[in-house]
C-alpha cells in the first residue's frame, strides 16, 4: 500500500512546507523512533566524555517507541482502510507528535516546546532540548526531572500509536464484480 496516497480527501495535514490532502500524517515512519535513539546518544555526547552522562530510561523509552512504530508500520504495509478509520488513524498520528511537546517551553524561550528538538541561538539544533540547555548551564541536578519528561512522553507517542495500531485492523468493504 502506498502510505502517502489514500480516498480521504477531507484530511489536510502539515508535513514540511506544504499542506498536503489525503496522506498520512505518518511521515517519519519508524525511523522517527530510531532518530529519538539518537537524540538521546546526542545528548549525552554533549555532556562530554569528562563528566559522562547516561539517559537510560530515557534510551529505553525511545526503544519502546521505535518498537511501537515498527510494529504500525507493518500493519500500515498490509491495511487498506475506509476513510472513516484513516481519518481515525490520521488524529492518533497528529496526537504521537503532539505527545512530544510539553506546555511550558524552555527557560528562557518559552516558545520552544518540543522535546525532541530544538534550535540554538546559534540555529544549531539541540537533541532533546530541556537536557542540552541543562548540560549548557551546568545544572545537572535539572536533569533527572527532564529525563522523566521525555520517559513520559516516548511513552505517551508509543501508547497513542499502539492505538493507532488497532485502528488498522478497520477494512475498506472489498469492490464486488
Amino acid at each position: 500500500m502506498n502510505r502517502n496516497v489514500n480516498v480521504d480527501r477531507d484530511v489536510h495535514v502539515y508535513h514540511g512546507n506544504r499542506v498536503h490532502a489525503g496522506r498520512y500524517a505518518w511521515p517519519h515512519g519508524y525511523a522517527y523512533g530510531r532518530r529519538a535513539v539518537g537524540y538521546v546518544e546526542a545528548a549525552e555526547a554533549h555532556a562530554g566524555s569528562d563528566k559522562p552522562l547516561r539517559l537510560d530510561a530515557a534510551r529505553a523509552a525511545a526503544r519502546r517507541w521505535e518498537d511501537t512504530a515498527t510494529q504500525f508500520e507493518a500493519r500500515l504495509d498490509k491495511a487498506t482502510l475506509t476513510p472513516t478509520a484513516t481519518r481515525a488513524v490520521n488524529e492518533r498520528l497528529l496526537q504521537v507528535e503532539r505527545a512530544l511537546v510539553e506546555p511550558q517551553g524552555l527557560r528562557g524561550r518559552p516558545f520552544i516546546r518540543h522535546l525532541l528538538v530544538a534550535p540554538q541561538p546559534s540555529y544549531r539544533s539541540a537533541y532533546l532540548p530541556r537536557i542540552w540547555d541543562a548540560l549548557d548551564r551546568n545544572d545537572r541536578g535539572a536533569i533527572p526531572a527532564h529525563e522523566a519528561e521525555i520517559v513520559a512522553a516516548f511513552d505517551r507517542a508509543a501508547g497513542i500509536l499502539r492505538e493507532a495500531t488497532g485502528l488498522l485492523g478497520t477494512q475498506a468493504p472489498a469492490s464486488g464484480g
